[in-house]
C-alpha cells in the first residue's frame, strides 16, 4: 500500500511538472543592434582575434543590454562597450561567430538607417557565390530560436537580392533549410527601395518557429552592379533561447507510465 502511493505521488509530481514545463518553456530574447563604445568610423571586423577596435565576441552569452568587453581587449574598464536590444530577458547560452570578411560598418555620410546605425556588413565584392552572414550557437541542453531581422540597403539606390534563408544545424552539423526566399543564383526575388529603412523579416514571413541547436543565415546578392554584397547589411537580429519540449514530453511519458503501472499493479 505505501509502495503504491509513493509511486502515485511520483508519477502525479512528473506529470504536473510535465505540464507546468510544456507551457513555460523560459523564453529570452537578444538583439544585435551592433553598438559599441566609443564608437567607431567604418567597417570593423567581427572575425578573427580579439583586438581593441574589432567587434569579436559581440553576441556572446548576453546577459545585459550592455556589456564591458574590455577584459578580453586588456583595456581598462569600460574602454570597450557592447550594447545591445532586449526583448523579455537574454541569451546566456548562445554564441555568435561570424565567418571571415564579415564586418560591422557605420559611416555618417548618409542619412538613412544604413550606414548611419551600424549593421552587420557583408565585405564582399560582386553577387557570388552564396554566403553565411553568421551562425548562432546554443549550449547542449537549449535551442536558438530566430524571432526576426531587419535586410538595409546602402544609400539612396535600390538593391535586389537573389536568395534569403534561415538555415538549422544539428550537432553533427547536418544543415536543414527551414525557410527561404528565391534560390541560389536564381535571379532577382526582392528589392529593397534607396533610402528605405530596410525589409522586417519575422514570423509572419517564417510561418513557423525557427529552432535548432545553431541558426545561420544565409545570403545571396543581387543582380547588377548596384547590388553587390557590400550594399546590403543586416540589423536588428533578434534571437532566443529556450528549453526544448522534448524534455517535458519525456517527463509526460514517465508520468503517464507510472500511472499505468498503478493501474495494472491494482
Amino acid at each position: 500500500m505505501i509502495h503504491s502511493t509513493v509511486s502515485r505521488m511520483i508519477a502525479v509530481v512528473l506529470l504536473v511538472a510535465a505540464v507546468a514545463a510544456v507551457g513555460t518553456v523560459p523564453v529570452h530574447a537578444t538583439v544585435l543592434t551592433f553598438d559599441k563604445t566609443p564608437q567607431f568610423g567604418a567597417g570593423n571586423p567581427v572575425d578573427g582575434p580579439v583586438s581593441a577596435t574589432n567587434f569579436a565576441d559581440y553576441g556572446d552569452r548576453v546577459t545585459n543590454t550592455t556589456m564591458d568587453a574590455s577584459a578580453a581587449r586588456s583595456q581598462a574598464p569600460g574602454t570597450t562597450v557592447f550594447s545591445y536590444g532586449a526583448t523579455a530577458g537574454f541569451t546566456p547560452n548562445i554564441v555568435a561567430d561570424y565567418p571571415t570578411g564579415m564586418q560591422v560598418y557605420r559611416d555618417g555620410s548618409v542619412v538613412n538607417d544604413y550606414p548611419t546605425a551600424p549593421v552587420l556588413y557583408p565585405a564582399y565584392s560582386g553577387d557570388t557565390p552564396k554566403r553565411r552572414m553568421l551562425t548562432l550557437t546554443a549550449d547542449t541542453g537549449f535551442q536558438t530560436v530566430l524571432r526576426s531581422f531587419t535586410l538595409e540597403e546602402y544609400g539612396t539606390t535600390a538593391r535586389n537580392y537573389q536568395y534569403l534563408a534561415v538555415v538549422g544545424i544539428d550537432a553533427l552539423n547536418n544543415e536543414t533549410v527551414l525557410w527561404q526566399l528565391g534560390s541560389i543564383g536564381g535571379g532577382t526575388i526582392a528589392t529593397i527601395p534607396g533610402n528605405s529603412p530596410g525589409i522586417v523579416y519575422n514570423g509572419s514571413n517564417f510561418g513557423t518557429e525557427m529552432a535548432a541547436l545553431k541558426i545561420a543565415i544565409d545570403f545571396q546578392a543581387g543582380v547588377g552592379p548596384g547590388s553587390v554584397y557590400s550594399a546590403f547589411g543586416f540589423d536588428n537580429i533578434t534571437f532566443a533561447q529556450i528549453i526544448p519540449e522534448p524534455s517535458a514530453i519525456m517527463l509526460l511519458a514517465v508520468g503517464s507510465a507510472l500511472m499505468l503501472r498503478r493501474r495494472w499493479t491494482g
